[in-house]
């Protein structure tokens, strides 16, 4: 299971947090400490996370004497640097006073013991010249959090002082730096099949729907001239078909929009463009639901209509069946799905990379 990492760099006077630092994965094997700070920090608090687990602290070093930025972090990590909460040390009811001198002796009973924790406190303990005592210091336990991140990711800040940096930890099926794509199925996407493709790919998946949008251009075609010779006769399945025929010749049009229009966004071409690119993002993603749903939507009633044909032949069905029909069932395919237009998202990735995306979390 993939782990999140939180870096914390403390002083030694007031437990300031003086650096932060945020990964994906596993520790790195050199730690590099920003070189403008006026002082190197002294503790170095080591954060594990996973996405269905609670975070696990780790006190990995106590540091008095690094005169570098680097750190090497050649540690093994044990009980013995496991920062645990201090109520799963204790037994017993304590008052608040008396839970304070009970953090000493846990410094002296514990001989092992680095560091514990309890609520917004975070305590040391002190072994110099046998002096058996916790330094306790307030700490934000949450100062790593962020809400950057999609699908109920688990966001975790780097630099408090630069927005983009951070790192989602991704539930299961689900991936990219926002935790924005999925692979679950029937769940994909445009957007999650050109993420990482080259641009040849782009192209040759760009010419593929040209050439499906041509293929269904004449076959759409075709069918509406065989159809307009039936359309004298005033006959509600020709009416049916052809409004279908034309409905299918607007989903490929979308479609074709919609593939250019992901692969502008994934070129980085909506830079700087964030209402344009809003607008198209939440034009594409509702109209071809809506022609897509419709298609779905007549093709069942033709279904329907052929089936009573068959069963009744003799019964004309126009009376039940009308125009109508097809007017109250786009009206409602239209309502339905307006939503979309308010949960379309614009997210923005690293080389000013951009996605449609609907979010509903």
């Amino acid at each position: 299971m993939k782990h999140g990492i939180i870096l914390q760099g403390f002083d030694s006077s007031s437990f300031n947090l003086v650096n932060q630092q945020s990964y994906v994965g596993y520790l790195p094997d050199l730690f590099l400490f920003s070189t403008s700070l006026h002082f190197i920090p002294k503790f170095i608090l080591i954060k594990f996370f996973q996405i269905e687990k609670s975070d696990l602290h780790f006190l990995v070093l106590i540091l008095t004497t690094l005169q570098t930025s680097y750190l090497n972090t050649s540690i093994e990590f044990s009980t013995k640097t496991l920062c645990p909460y201090s109520s799963s040390l204790l037994t017993g009811n304590f008052s608040q006073n008396d839970l304070t001198f009970q953090y000493h002796y846990l410094c002296q009973n514990f001989s092992e013991l680095k560091c514990f924790r309890y609520d917004n406190h975070f305590c040391i303990c002190d072994r110099k010249l046998n002096n058996e005592r916790a330094e306790c210091f307030s700490y934000n336990n949450r100062f790593e959090q962020c809400t950057n991140c999609l699908s109920n990711g688990k966001c975790l800040r780097g630099n408090w002082k630069i927005s983009s940096d951070f790192v989602c930890l991704c539930p299961h099926c689900f991936y990219g730096r926002l935790c924005q794509f999925q692979i679950q199925i029937f769940s994909f996407t445009l957007d999650s099949l050109l993420n990482n493709e080259s641009q040849h790919v782009h192209y040759i998946l760009i010419g593929f729907i040209f050439l499906l949008f041509l293929i269904g251009l004449l076959n759409n075609t075709c069918c509406f001239l065989t159809i307009k010779e039936n359309l004298r006769r005033k006959l509600f399945l020709s009416y049916l078909i052809c409004i279908l025929t034309i409905i299918n010749q607007f989903s490929l049009i979308f479609l074709l929009f919609k593939i250019i229009y992901v692969f502008l966004g994934t070129n980085g071409k909506f830079e700087n463009l964030f209402k344009l690119n809003l607008i198209l993002c939440q034009s594409s993603t509702y109209l071809s639901s809506i022609f897509i749903r419709s298609n779905h939507w007549l093709t069942s009633l033709i279904t329907i209509l052929r089936v009573f044909i068959v069963f009744f032949p003799r019964k004309d069905f126009s009376k039940k069946f009308n125009l109508k029909s097809i007017l109250i069932i786009l009206i409602f395919v239209v309502i339905t799905h307006i939503h979309e237009i308010f949960y379309s998202i614009i997210v923005e990735d690293v080389q000013s990379q951009t996605y449609c995306l609907t979010n509903y979390s």
